[in-house]
């Protein structure tokens, strides 16, 4: 391509927004992963890469992108880094194609480099680079951008076409892109026209028929993925309900697509101050009226080739946004105009557009336009120096996948090689799940299985009991490979069936207490051996015992209870007294016998609230179990109620003592333990 300025020149100008633009969005580095991000990596790890690429989500298909994403996960796990250093690339490699593209359109090094600066470095794309989630978006307009480069022949045009096997690689490229987000979708329909338009001479022979069999065969993908996924199972009704919502809503199109359209061309003029013009001030207005206007002018003043070149592009850009603004009719054009995600290929148009514009205009005089471009880069720089984009670090999120997973490590250690790891399944919280309940993101077991690949963590099995039936029931073979064996259900029964390691040991500490209490009653009845009888109870206790990571120590619980329990028979005594009637001695023999009856009421209310609440309700259930206590000992001829109002606290303390022990001293957040070793028969 013929120009004054040399190689040389030319890789300065498209150095410069490829720089810049590295430089502002290098922040991406720090981000880390969101709701659908973590929803995806489940997938592919519990059902396969071969599955999950066929899976549509909300009306889009994502084959391409999903086979992408797979690869990455395949290389970078969980380390968030790696996704977005190729975010990061993609971008630049954007860069790259618009200012290629640009320069086709445009003839000019020096407008192609600014338009490539101002849309490169616009914090537009913060949402669609910093959410890898987004990157199909990304990847769509690279598939765009790349077809467009690789088939358009360079300005004035002329009777220059592309040859079949061009035009069938630039289809090719685009049928790609619509596989990767649904603003793919009316690229792959209307770029091909639009070639045609801005280039008559690819209206003939095979470029024709390649360019013409893009569009014509794009519509036949998309459905033909779609009653595939349906065909093998894989179509949800999300898919089905977001078409049909699009459908009911087609009042709304109209008004979303001029908010698109004018976020679109703020964003791009106004870059880094768009923000400050405000929702509905007079910049936010005058801004885009003043690139409409000049739109409209340059398609009056300009040359046969430009007018076409300005004609196509803006058709489609409309394409572009206008699939958007119907499959987000139902949210309001206020809050689908200004979220980011949406800008990303369209923004990539529009500046296309914008820039043959500018240079159709400015053909007389350029150096006066050269003078106005840049001082609109340096008024962008500034803007960026002072309001630099913010890329979401989502710490939060990173905070609680590394706990989450740093507390399955500690109990996977504190098992024996080839042992069986029981864990609570904790759901995730919304600033981490985002919309996904936990049927679809099933909280610690998908974290863990994500970072491991599979049921197994350093040669131990993991299991995470699961309150929540339709969580189980969502993940069942064929279709889940490792989640319909890692979650299972607690039970109702501890003692028959799988249950947390914190719950085998407090019920173990509990039948300790049970008897040293019964010890304590024989003693009351004249047994002299009550030494033999705690050793017995003792020996039990140290036999049964399992202990949970590294919080818990059963030695020193056990030595408490004993404690608990040597102070408990000074109370009965006292009670008694030393002369005291036959009365008193029964009463602290029934007070005794109920105790037991106490400690179960106990323990299986902090169970159920553990298991459904995921929480140690102390306090009710202490009232609850001292109110059957209080009635049972009421009940009796003697009228014994008397020893619950010392006696019955003192129990409620004992339980409260295995329950803080065994659950890390946790009395109110969410059970934190694991079990390590078979189940219990």
């Amino acid at each position: 391509m013929p120009g004054r300025w040399g190689r040389g020149w030319t890789a300065a100008a498209v150095a410069l927004p490829v720089v810049a633009s590295a430089l502002v969005y290098a922040p991406l580095l720090g981000s880390y992963f969101f709701a659908d991000d973590l929803f995806n990596f489940t997938r592919i790890a519990d059902r396969g890469c071969a599955r999950f690429a066929l899976e549509p989500m909300a009306g889009h298909v994502l084959v391409a992108r999903n086979l992408l994403m797979c690869l990455h996960f395949g290389l970078f796990g969980l380390d968030a880094q790696g996704y977005f250093a190729v975010v990061l690339a993609t971008h630049l490699l954007n860069v790259c194609l618009l200012f290629r593209v640009l320069r086709l359109l445009t003839g000019r090094r020096l407008a192609a480099s600014i338009g490539a600066l101002l849309w490169g470095t616009s914090p537009l794309h913060a949402e669609p680079l910093g959410w890898y989630a987004v990157y199909g978006h990304v990847l769509s307009a690279t598939a765009l951008l790349g077809a467009l480069a690789l088939v358009l022949p360079p300005r004035p045009f002329g009777d220059r076409h592309p040859s079949a096997a061009v035009a069938a690689a630039s289809g090719l490229l685009l049928l790609l892109g619509a596989t990767c987000f649904g603003t793919g979708l009316a690229i792959a329909v209307t770029a091909p026209l639009a070639v045609m338009l801005i280039a008559p001479a690819a209206r003939r022979g095979g470029a024709r028929a390649a360019l013409l069999g893009t569009s014509l065969a794009t519509p036949l993908l998309y459905f033909g993925l779609r009653w595939l996924a349906r065909w093998i199972g894989d179509s949800s009704w999300q898919n089905d309900l977001a078409l049909s919502m699009a459908a009911e809503h087609l009042d709304a199109v109209p008004v979303i697509l001029v908010g698109l359209l004018r976020q679109a061309l703020l964003g791009i003029v106004a870059g880094p101050w768009a923000p400050l013009a405000g929702a509905a001030g007079p910049w936010s207005w005058g801004l885009p009226a003043a690139a409409a206007l000049a739109l409209a002018a340059a398609v009056v003043r300009a040359d046969a080739a430009a007018r076409r070149a300005i004609v196509a592009t803006l058709l489609l850009a409309l394409a572009v946004y206008g699939v958007i603004a119907l499959g987000r009719s139902w949210g309001g054009p206020d809050a689908t105009a200004t979220v980011q995600r949406y800008h990303y290929a369209g923004s990539a148009v529009l500046t296309l557009c914008l820039a043959t514009a500018v240079v159709a205009l400015a053909r007389r005089r350029w150096t006066a336009w050269i003078v106005a471009g840049l001082a609109l880069v340096a008024v962008d720089a500034w803007g960026l120096y002072r309001h630099p984009v913010w890329i979401r670090p989502r710490a939060a999120v990173r905070q609680t996948v590394d706990r989450q997973l740093a507390r399955v490590a500690a109990a996977a250690q504190a098992a024996p090689p080839g042992a069986t790891v029981y864990l609570e399944n904790q759901p995730l919280p919304t600033p981490v799940a985002g919309v996904f309940a936990r049927h679809l993101l099933p909280g610690t077991a998908a974290l863990a299985l994500v970072a491991t690949g599979s049921d197994r963590w350093q040669g131990r099995e993991l299991r995470f009991w699961d309150v929540d039936p339709p969580t189980r029931r969502a993940f069942r073979p064929p279709s889940s490979r490792w989640l319909s064996r890692m979650l299972v259900t607690p039970g109702v029964d501890t003692e028959a069936s799988r249950t947390a390691c914190q719950l085998r040991s407090a019920r173990q500490a509990m039948a300790f207490v049970r008897r040293l209490l019964r010890c304590e009653r024989q003693a009351a009845a004249g047994a002299p051996d009550l030494a033999a009888c705690q050793a017995a109870a003792q020996a039990v206790y140290d036999r049964t015992v399992v202990g949970c990571g590294t919080c818990f120590d059963p030695k020193r619980l056990g030595q408490r209870l004993r404690a608990q329990v040597d102070g408990f028979r000074g109370v009965v005594r006292y009670m008694a007294g030393p002369d005291a009637p036959r009365l008193r001695v029964r009463c602290s023999a029934a007070a005794l016998a109920a105790s037991g009856s106490l400690i179960d009421d106990l323990f299986a209310c902090h169970r159920t609230s553990i298991l459904r609440d995921r929480r140690l309700d102390d306090l009710a259930c202490g009232q609850q179990a001292t109110e059957a206590y209080r009635a049972r000992l009421d009940a009796r001829p003697e009228r014994c109620g008397a020893f619950a109002g010392v006696i019955g606290p003192i129990v409620e303390l004992q339980v409260g003592i295995v329950f803080a022990d065994v659950l890390c001293g946790s009395l109110g957040p969410p059970v934190a333990g694991a079990a390590a070793g078979p189940a219990p028969p």
